[in-house]
Protein backbone atom coordinates (compact mmCIF):
# COMPACT_ATOMS: atom_id res chain seq x y z
CA UNK A 1 0.00 0.00 0.00
CA UNK A 2 2.75 2.49 0.95
CA UNK A 3 4.72 1.60 -2.18
CA UNK A 4 1.68 2.23 -4.39
CA UNK A 5 1.01 5.50 -2.58
CA UNK A 6 4.64 6.55 -2.92
CA UNK A 7 4.66 5.87 -6.66
CA UNK A 8 1.39 7.72 -7.21
CA UNK A 9 2.22 10.82 -5.17
CA UNK A 10 5.72 11.04 -6.61
CA UNK A 11 4.37 10.83 -10.14
CA UNK A 12 1.76 13.55 -9.55
CA UNK A 13 4.27 16.01 -8.12
CA UNK A 14 7.02 15.11 -10.56
CA UNK A 15 4.66 15.50 -13.50
CA UNK A 16 4.00 19.13 -12.67
CA UNK A 17 7.67 19.92 -12.09
CA UNK A 18 9.06 18.05 -15.06
CA UNK A 19 6.30 19.11 -17.44
CA UNK A 20 7.10 22.78 -17.14
CA UNK A 21 10.87 22.44 -17.44
CA UNK A 22 11.19 19.52 -19.83
CA UNK A 23 8.52 20.61 -22.27
CA UNK A 24 9.84 24.13 -22.33
CA UNK A 25 13.48 23.16 -22.73
CA UNK A 26 12.86 20.47 -25.33
CA UNK A 27 10.82 22.92 -27.42
CA UNK A 28 13.30 25.74 -27.02
CA UNK A 29 13.08 26.86 -30.64
CA UNK A 30 9.29 26.96 -30.48
CA UNK A 31 8.74 27.28 -26.77
CA UNK A 32 5.20 27.88 -25.67
CA UNK A 33 4.96 31.57 -25.31
CA UNK A 34 2.65 33.95 -23.53
CA UNK A 35 1.20 34.01 -20.07
CA UNK A 36 0.59 30.26 -20.20
CA UNK A 37 4.34 29.68 -20.34
CA UNK A 38 4.90 32.06 -17.44
CA UNK A 39 2.29 30.11 -15.49
CA UNK A 40 4.01 26.81 -16.30
CA UNK A 41 7.35 28.24 -15.18
CA UNK A 42 5.90 29.37 -11.84
CA UNK A 43 3.62 26.42 -10.97
CA UNK A 44 6.42 24.00 -9.96
CA UNK A 45 7.92 26.57 -7.58
CA UNK A 46 4.50 27.07 -6.02
CA UNK A 47 3.97 23.32 -5.71
CA UNK A 48 7.34 22.76 -4.06
CA UNK A 49 6.62 25.67 -1.70
CA UNK A 50 3.20 24.28 -0.76
CA UNK A 51 4.35 20.74 -0.05
CA UNK A 52 7.53 22.04 1.57
CA UNK A 53 5.48 24.16 3.95
CA UNK A 54 3.32 21.16 4.85
CA UNK A 55 6.43 19.16 5.65
CA UNK A 56 8.00 22.05 7.58
CA UNK A 57 4.96 22.04 9.87
CA UNK A 58 5.70 18.42 10.76
CA UNK A 59 9.49 18.67 10.80
CA UNK A 60 11.18 21.96 11.75
CA UNK A 61 14.42 20.79 10.09
CA UNK A 62 12.78 20.12 6.71
CA UNK A 63 13.57 23.52 5.19
CA UNK A 64 17.22 23.40 6.25
CA UNK A 65 17.62 19.81 5.04
CA UNK A 66 16.27 20.65 1.59
CA UNK A 67 17.95 24.06 1.19
CA UNK A 68 20.19 24.93 -1.72
CA UNK A 69 23.24 27.10 -1.82
CA UNK A 70 21.18 30.32 -1.74
CA UNK A 71 18.46 29.42 0.73
CA UNK A 72 15.49 27.18 1.35
CA UNK A 73 12.51 26.50 -0.93
CA UNK A 74 10.82 29.67 0.30
CA UNK A 75 13.70 31.71 -1.13
CA UNK A 76 13.65 29.86 -4.45
CA UNK A 77 9.87 30.09 -4.83
CA UNK A 78 9.95 33.83 -4.11
CA UNK A 79 12.80 34.31 -6.57
CA UNK A 80 10.86 32.53 -9.33
CA UNK A 81 7.72 34.53 -8.48
CA UNK A 82 9.70 37.78 -8.65
CA UNK A 83 11.39 36.84 -11.92
CA UNK A 84 8.11 35.80 -13.54
CA UNK A 85 6.36 38.97 -12.31
CA UNK A 86 9.04 41.44 -13.36
CA UNK A 87 8.30 43.41 -16.50
CA UNK A 88 4.69 42.36 -17.06
CA UNK A 89 1.57 44.35 -16.23
CA UNK A 90 -0.17 44.11 -12.88
CA UNK A 91 -3.14 42.40 -14.53
CA UNK A 92 -0.86 39.82 -16.13
CA UNK A 93 0.95 39.25 -12.84
CA UNK A 94 -2.34 38.60 -11.04
CA UNK A 95 -3.49 36.18 -13.75
CA UNK A 96 -0.21 34.24 -13.80
CA UNK A 97 0.03 34.10 -10.00
CA UNK A 98 -3.55 32.88 -9.68
CA UNK A 99 -3.27 30.25 -12.41
CA UNK A 100 0.08 28.93 -11.14
CA UNK A 101 -1.28 28.77 -7.58
CA UNK A 102 -4.38 26.90 -8.78
CA UNK A 103 -2.26 24.34 -10.65
CA UNK A 104 0.04 23.84 -7.67
CA UNK A 105 -2.82 23.63 -5.19
CA UNK A 106 -4.64 21.04 -7.29
CA UNK A 107 -1.48 18.92 -7.56
CA UNK A 108 -0.71 19.17 -3.86
CA UNK A 109 -4.28 18.42 -2.76
CA UNK A 110 -4.60 15.51 -5.15
CA UNK A 111 -1.49 13.94 -3.68
CA UNK A 112 -2.25 14.72 -0.03
CA UNK A 113 -5.74 13.26 -0.38
CA UNK A 114 -4.24 9.92 -1.37
CA UNK A 115 -2.40 9.63 1.95
CA UNK A 116 -4.04 7.26 4.43
CA UNK A 117 -5.97 9.12 7.12
CA UNK A 118 -7.96 6.44 8.93
CA UNK A 119 -6.87 7.83 12.30
CA UNK A 120 -4.90 10.93 13.29
CA UNK A 121 -1.92 8.72 14.10
CA UNK A 122 -1.99 7.02 10.71
CA UNK A 123 -2.40 10.37 8.97
CA UNK A 124 0.56 11.84 10.85
CA UNK A 125 2.70 8.79 10.06
CA UNK A 126 1.73 8.93 6.37
CA UNK A 127 2.52 12.64 6.09
CA UNK A 128 5.85 12.19 7.84
CA UNK A 129 6.79 9.25 5.61
CA UNK A 130 5.72 11.18 2.50
CA UNK A 131 7.75 14.22 3.58
CA UNK A 132 10.84 12.23 4.56
CA UNK A 133 10.99 10.38 1.25
CA UNK A 134 9.15 11.80 -1.71
CA UNK A 135 8.80 15.48 -0.88
CA UNK A 136 12.32 15.84 0.50
CA UNK A 137 13.76 14.31 -2.65
CA UNK A 138 11.61 16.41 -4.99
CA UNK A 139 12.30 19.70 -3.22
CA UNK A 140 16.04 18.99 -3.18
CA UNK A 141 15.93 18.13 -6.89
CA UNK A 142 13.92 21.26 -7.71
CA UNK A 143 16.38 23.50 -5.83
CA UNK A 144 19.38 21.81 -7.45
CA UNK A 145 17.83 22.05 -10.92
CA UNK A 146 17.06 25.72 -10.36
CA UNK A 147 20.67 26.39 -9.37
CA UNK A 148 22.22 24.35 -12.18
CA UNK A 149 19.84 25.35 -14.98
CA UNK A 150 18.97 28.91 -13.98
CA UNK A 151 20.36 30.37 -17.21
CA UNK A 152 17.99 28.15 -19.21
CA UNK A 153 15.12 29.24 -16.98
CA UNK A 154 15.99 32.89 -17.64
CA UNK A 155 16.04 32.30 -21.41
CA UNK A 156 12.62 30.67 -21.31
CA UNK A 157 11.34 33.48 -19.16
CA UNK A 158 12.67 36.12 -21.57
CA UNK A 159 11.08 34.32 -24.54
CA UNK A 160 7.75 34.01 -22.80
CA UNK A 161 7.75 37.67 -21.86
CA UNK A 162 8.86 38.82 -25.31
CA UNK A 163 6.15 36.81 -26.99
CA UNK A 164 3.53 37.69 -24.41
CA UNK A 165 4.18 41.42 -24.81
CA UNK A 166 2.40 43.31 -27.57
CA UNK A 167 5.67 45.09 -28.59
Amino acid sequence: MMLMLRRFSKSVIAAVVVASLTAAVSNSSAASSDLGMLTRLLAPANLMLMVGNVCALHDPDFLAETAGKRGDIRFYAQEVKDEVSQGISDEEVLLVLRQAADIAKAGALKTIRTLPADTPEIELFAIKAWCDTIVKSLVQQYVLTHDVRHAEFELLLARAKAQASPD
